[in-house]
């Protein structure tokens, strides 16, 4: 899958360019402190350090969590086993990881590790079960030794290399892309696993292992959406995975400066008609590329509203959001009203390989959608729509933080309205 296409005229440029759009306007989401519309502020901001995309309080004390199928810990223990064999069998060659080519990337191996990572650590997260965590944390371990991926050709190197020429020319950014997916997913799973590795006799290799994969990280999250095609990707441009990584880190300075680089990003992409530039002009594949924006963007919003940062009630990004969901319902129900032309040079217009549905790894994107816009619904199949598969797009099993959301899809949406 082609994410994003990067032609930079000069790394420096860029950064700065992004750095001057920031907005230096966050909010408090909490209702007494929104009243005297008080920015916040480095010095009375404070992380939730154990949270991400949402308080363990209210996962751990939602009665649908603990009962749903998805968060069973027979689930997390299989997970862990099914990597303890990854881990005996396949270290010795995965020092770097070719990312594919423009139109697609070769994420099965990445996929596979990531989700059975942050699943099985959420699950001991929320069942408090030490036995599963130090399972996880001694895979985690098991990579850093190995020192996993860290020969990835840089984002900054890649980023120089040409990508888009045809639907199957080589993309060289999709290599450190997929090595820092890798990244953000252990990130994740050391956040969610903090008091049981900040004892574990190996979490200084850890430590050292994700400090030398930040660079992944945080490369990317600086590079993506400035090129001359723009868009939005996985993990809202990596800006979620820097998000993440300031969890880890408890580093409130980090969270906000990234928390604002992403919301510059949205309001510059994001059209006030919803229309992402340009991932909805992508020729037979821009409903697809619509709904993996969305659904990255959501969960970027979730990790904000967790740390008590305003972001779906924003007056300058709600509407464009909402209108942003409805466009991909209704383009969902008929494909022919999601259609304003193409743009830039990334799109295709092969209807053999169109994809005129929404994207089916962005599975929060109702669950989030749903209960944030809840006025307009979800899609009547929404329970078929593969609900409870891992969301690629923001690294969580999105039943295992939402599961006391399924009554969203009980409200339809109608197109009319």
């Amino acid at each position: 899958m082609f994410r994003q296409v990067l032609r930079l005229v000069g790394l420096t440029l860029i950064i700065v360019g992004v750095t001057a759009c920031q907005t230096q306007s966050l909010r408090s989401n909490r209702p007494e402190v929104r009243k005297t519309d008080q920015q916040i502020s480095l010095a009375q901001f404070q992380l939730d350090p154990d949270a991400t995309y949402r308080p363990l309080s209210e996962i751990q004390s939602a009665p649908a969590v603990s009962n749903y199928e998805v968060c069973r810990t027979h689930i997390a223990e299989t997970h862990v086993a099914e990597l303890q064999d990854f881990v005996r069998d396949d270290l010795k060659n995965f020092n770097k990881i070719s990312g594919g080519d423009s139109l697609k990337t070769n994420n099965a191996v990445t996929n596979y590790i990531v989700e059975r990572l942050v699943t099985a650590a959420t699950i001991a997260q929320v069942r408090n079960d030490a036995e599963i965590a130090t399972d996880v944390i001694n895979i985690l371990a098991r990579f850093a030794r190995a020192k996993a991926l860290l020969d990835t050709i840089s984002p900054e190197t890649a980023s120089t290399m040409k990508c888009w020429k045809s639907a199957g020319s080589p993309c060289p950014f999709h290599h450190p892309q997929l090595a820092s997916e890798l990244f953000t997913a252990v990130t994740h799973t050391a956040v969610l696993l903090r008091k049981w590795l900040n004892k574990h006799p190996d979490r200084q290799i850890i430590d050292d292992w994700l400090t030398a994969g930040y660079s992944y990280m945080k490369g990317v999250a600086d590079l993506m959406g400035t090129g001359p095609n723009k868009g939005i990707y996985g993990y809202m441009n990596n800006k979620s995975s820097v998000l993440l990584y300031a969890l880890y880190r408890n580093d409130p300075a980090l969270f906000l400066k990234y928390s604002e680089r992403g919301i510059a990003q949205i309001l510059q992409l994001v059209e006030e008609n919803g229309y992402i530039d340009n991932n909805s002009y992508r020729g037979t594949r821009k409903l697809w590329y619509h709904s993996l924006a969305l659904a990255s963007i959501f969960g970027f919003g979730e990790l904000l509203e967790t740390q008590g940062i305003e972001f779906f009630e924003r007056p300058d990004i709600k509407t464009r959001l909402e209108n942003s969901y409805v466009a991909s319902l209704r383009g969902a129900l008929d494909y022919s009203t999601f259609d304003k032309g193409n743009r830039g040079y990334n799109y295709i217009t092969d209807e053999k390989r169109g994809r005129k549905h929404l994207h089916q790894d962005g599975t929060a994107l109702m669950f989030i959608g749903g209960h944030r816009f809840g006025d307009v619904g979800t899609l009547p199949d929404a329970k078929k729509f593969r609900m409870s598969k891992y969301d690629y797009f923001n690294g969580f099993q999105p039943q295992c933080f939402f599961a006391d959301r399924l009554g969203v899809f009980e409200r339809v949406f109608e197109p009319s309205k």
